[in-house]
């Protein structure tokens, strides 16, 4: 298996291993793909929003109002805009079965 999966190969992949149809793998990643941005859209300040897969993978996002920032270029101030920051984040359980293999 190489070591960067695009999508073509990741579903190429998916199909080998569980014998679905190619098509309908696609569609489910492109279901996948719209559910997390419209889980990560409805972040707040104070709630982010997070998606836990069942091997420790964590896909999440939280809000960041506008607020005042420092320009660091000339040090003047700056107005940031309103945004949704995306992360994502692997549990313990995660990284020990990487490291087992």
């Amino acid at each position: 298996m190489e070591r960067v999966l695009k999508r073509k190969q990741l579903v190429d992949e998916l199909s080998t291993r569980t014998g679905f149809y190619k098509h309908n793998i696609d569609t489910i990643l492109d279901a996948l793909d719209d559910i997390i941005v419209e889980n990560m859209s409805t972040a707040t300040k104070t709630e982010p929003s997070e998606i836990h897969l069942s091997l420790g993978f964590v896909f999440g996002g939280r809000f960041s109002p506008k607020r005042e920032a420092k320009d660091p270029r000339d040090g003047s101030t700056i107005i940031t805009p309103a945004k949704y920051i995306p992360y994502a984040r692997f549990k313990p359980s995660f990284r020990k079965k990487i490291n087992k293999k």
